[in-house]
């Protein structure tokens, strides 16, 4: 094996073998345990993602894709509790009222979008998440919207497929 010369971050000269070796990685830095913060907010911002894709589009004030493009992009690179509680609280003032339980108005969504503000834990976040979850989101009416979507988009392609002359 031959042995090159390489300056650490210590400005040391150290010496590495070409190529990679069991326990080192490409620059010569050592396998590092999984940065469990970082897998944990990963895990966080995609729930969250996932929560959004629950919300049928007729049920938020904003449908542009780009928008949700840029949601997306935010949850995936958020570093930490505030940037996800941020994007929580973002997310909820996108549902129209119609679609959230009537015990969920006035000081319920003020004192969410406070905890929100503040929030700078992923456990917070994980919490505040499954409190919107499960006290303001009314998922009779989101599937009811749902089910009314795709029946629109059915009928839409059955529309498009009878102009083209296919049975």
């Amino acid at each position: 094996v031959s042995l090159r010369p390489r300056r650490s971050n210590q400005k040391s000269i150290t010496y590495m073998a070409h190529g990679l070796k069991a326990g080192t990685l490409k620059h010569g830095h050592r396998k590092r345990e999984p940065d469990k913060l970082k897998d944990e907010t990963n895990k966080i911002a995609e729930d969250l993602l996932e929560l959004s894709d629950r919300i049928p589009y007729s049920a938020v004030w904003q449908r542009e894709q780009t928008v949700w493009r840029k949601f997306k992009k935010a949850c995936r690179s958020a570093s930490g509790g505030n940037d996800l509680a941020q994007l929580l609280a973002w997310l909820s003032l996108q549902i129209r009222p119609e679609a959230e339980n009537n015990s969920w108005c006035g000081q319920s969504v003020e004192e969410f979008a406070r905890q929100c503000k503040s929030c700078d834990t992923l456990d917070g976040v994980r919490v505040l998440m499954n409190t919107y979850e499960d006290k303001a989101l009314n998922w009779k009416y989101l599937a009811d919207l749902f089910s009314m979507e795709r029946g629109e988009i059915s009928k839409w392609k059955g529309d498009k497929e009878e102009e083209a002359g296919l049975p």
